[in-house]
């Protein structure tokens, strides 16, 4: 018995959640993306149940691609490194045609190493699912129906093929042969001699935006396993489009994001974390409208978020490559705003790429009549389809194995599209004008629904049709849906959006800081520049404005003026180290790279002292470092500890208990004109009510 299924994207998502407080209480918010362990509990107890009622002699359990969702992640982003899934560092540019795109199989290839962090976040978050799968096979082969996993590399998760140690890495978790270091195979074949006929494919074979090679009449169907391991542009599209928006949001507008009033800001992030999920992809605009009003503050940053967008695609040498020679030109030549809304036409646009079954009847193995059933996903869309038969042979099929994926579901309700419609109408939305308004509201004509897909198949051997089943089947497609559920406070998250009260820290941390040492001017357009940069960690912002600031300077921000303060650094927000800026110009502000990190935490969660560096860089010309210092806290700093946050209803403030020298230390707190002084002795905690404070 064959049991199928793709799609799954187990993806590293821990760092894609927010915390804030609000209204005195700790917040997280995020969207749970990955499948939990019950529902592949589920798919096994479906597979036991078929192979003991159908006789099976043993299970080929396929994981047909797309299993682990290597792109989507802040980590590529860390740090300002550059290394892309289909980029090097300049230092291994020269390396040989055979080896530029993986390199060598140790840590000190970046991209590698990327790879493995990312991998090592999935093998974290989904710890209970790897030992649900191999507790189903320890299981089934103590019943005498041994079970063999296979695995296909999709266009998702094709460099876990690039090196040995990673293949091995893989076929642990997915309780294969771990000893085995042999490359991964880009399709499987049960020929009808051994009494399937099936042929099993990840898919992005027949998508010609996700696959290397060309694709048009069956080119890409019989290529060796190096043909599949070059980048292509929808590695591009996954990583610098669809997760770049959100996480660029989170550089640009990380105050925001965690402020008590930023609910727009989030809501807005919400969606442009889901959007790639988005179906069909014709309606992604319309989806980002629906979800924030032209009145929302978080509206307008998603121009500036676009225009970045593009801005590193106009310096990427792989898009460029990779896209036709007009559009090669007009990223060249025209100016980001122009970009960015060609960007949107091109990207959002309405093309519906050509069904699957339409590359399927080139398969080899259906052409000399091996196989009369082709198994393929990708697409995240189940579907079947007939193909074309060459004689008097059973008529093969194709089938689409879908995914586990989040799909959100859009629909648009406009009845009338063309302005003769709205000439017809003239008179009634003379008599209403609102009716117009409403017909134009795009949160009116369209509306989206998220839902998780739920999509497995199974192929019976000849000998297996019969057995206890009077209608003899061959194959069983199942799609069911896992509805994400509506979260209350509290509860913990298992699919879909969700926004949790966080318990406070019990233990108090070691307070600490970060001081910003430095900035490096390695590389800036112009010979003296005004730059005007935005920098810091959580909700605390620094500012850098100076002018005349030349290529190569290293400017010392401890004596910077006005005074760069330390940040009191928060054990119980995430840590999370940000910078933006503009290089001020007469006509218009020049956007400069944005930059983001995580600052490194010990087991307890406390933040750990160290210096570090924070790279800007990736377009414009301009490549900037700057330097930071996390440090203990000294007394009297006002460096935060477990205890800091806002208590009651926004109008009391709750300080660190802080100790000097001498045991007596004067704290004072200014909010607007209100002030409050107080002496703390010993370890107290101050706490001060000040009247009237606004909740702004």
């Amino acid at each position: 018995m064959l049991a199928i299924i793709s799609d799954l994207h187990f993806q590293h998502t821990a760092d894609d959640s927010i915390r804030f407080r609000k209204d005195g209480e700790l917040h997280e918010i995020g969207v749970a993306r990955n499948v939990g362990a019950s529902a592949l509990d589920r798919f096994f107890a479906m597979v036991r149940e078929r192979a003991e009622r159908h006789a099976a002699h043993d299970v080929e359990l396929v994981f047909a691609g797309d299993v682990f969702e290597l792109h989507r992640s802040p980590i590529w982003f860390y740090g300002g490194s550059g290394v892309r899934p289909w980029r090097v560092p300049e230092s291994q540019a020269d390396a040989p045609p055979a080896r530029l795109y993986w390199g060598e199989d140790d840590e000190s290839n970046p991209l590698r190493r990327t790879l493995c962090r990312v991998l090592d976040a999935v093998e974290r978050e989904g710890a209970e699912n790897w030992r649900v799968l191999a507790e189903f096979v320890r299981t089934m082969n103590e019943r005498g129906i041994p079970v063999r996993v296979h695995f296909i590399p999709g266009n998702h998760d094709r460099l876990v093929n690039a090196w040995p140690s990673t293949r091995r890495r893989v076929r642990k978790l997915l309780s294969m042969d771990p000893a085995d270091d042999s490359p991964f195979p880009c399709k499987l074949a049960w020929s009808r001699d051994a009494g399937y006929g099936v042929l099993v494919r990840h898919g992005h074979e027949y998508d010609r935006d996700n696959f290397p090679c060309e694709v048009a009449a069956g080119k890409a169907l019989d290529l060796t396993i190096d043909d599949y391991l070059p980048a292509c542009l929808g590695d591009y599209i996954s990583l610098e489009v669809a997760a770049r928006l959100a996480i660029a949001l989170r550089a640009r507008c990380a105050v925001e994001l965690r402020s008590e009033h930023g609910g727009d800001f989030r809501e807005l992030y919400f969606a442009l974390t889901e959007f790639d999920d988005v179906r069909p992809q014709s309606l992604l605009k319309k989806y980002l409208l629906n979800r924030a009003s032209a009145e929302d503050r978080a509206i307008g940053h998603l121009q500036a978020l676009m225009e970045d967008m593009s801005a590193a695609a106009k310096w990427d040498p792989f898009f460029r490559r990779s896209v036709p020679l007009p559009a090669r030109i007009l990223v060249k030549l025209l100016s980001p705003w122009m970009i960015s809304l060609l960007a949107r036409l091109w990207l959002f646009d309405d093309r519906r790429p050509a069904a699957p079954a339409m590359f399927a009847q080139f398969e080899p193995d259906l052409i000399r009549g091996d196989v009369d059933l082709v198994i393929a996903g990708h697409t995240h869309n189940t579907h079947q389809a007939p193909l074309p038969t060459l004689g008097d042979e059973d008529q093969p099929f194709f089938i689409d194995s879908g995914t586990w994926r989040t799909i959100i579901h859009g629909l648009d309700f406009r009845p009338n599209r063309t302005w003769q419609a709205y000439v017809r109408n003239l008179l009634r939305y003379r008599k209403d004008p609102l009716l117009l308004l409403r017909e134009l509201d795009p949160r009116r004509r369209t509306c989206f629904s998220p839902i998780r897909a739920y999509t497995m198949i199974f192929c019976y051997h000849e000998t297996e049709r019969d057995a206890n089943d009077a209608d003899g089947r061959r194959i069983e497609v199942w799609s069911g849906h896992l509805a994400p559920v509506e979260l209350r406070h509290g509860t913990t998250p298992h699919l879909g959006r969700y926004d949790l009260h966080v318990a406070r820290r019990k233990q108090p941390a070691k307070a600490m800081q970060l001081a910003f040492t430095r900035l490096a001017v390695r590389s800036l357009p112009g010979r003296k520049s005004h730059l005007r940069l935005e920098f810091g960690v959580d909700d605390q912002r620094r500012i850098f404005d100076q002018r005349k600031v030349r290529r190569g300077a290293e400017i010392d921000l401890t004596q910077a003026v006005p005074r760069i303060e330390p940040i009191p650094l928060d054990p119980e927000l995430d840590g999370e180290l940000w910078a933006h800026g503009v290089k001020v110009n007469l006509v218009w502000n020049a956007m400069l790279p944005w930059a983001l990190d995580r600052l490194p935490r010990a087991a307890d969660g406390s933040f750990i002292a160290k210096e570090g560096e924070l790279r800007m860089a990736g377009y414009g010309g301009a490549e900037m470092i700057i330097g930071y210092m996390i440090e203990q806290a000294e007394a009297g700093t006002g460096g935060v500890g477990a205890e800091f946050g806002w208590v009651g209803a926004g109008r009391v403030l709750a300080l660190p208990a802080l100790r000097s020298k001498a045991g007596q230390v004067s704290c004072n707190v200014s909010v607007g004109q209100a002030t409050a002084t107080a002496p703390v002795a010993g370890r107290q905690r101050p706490a001060y009510a000040i009247p009237g404070l606004p909740h702004k």
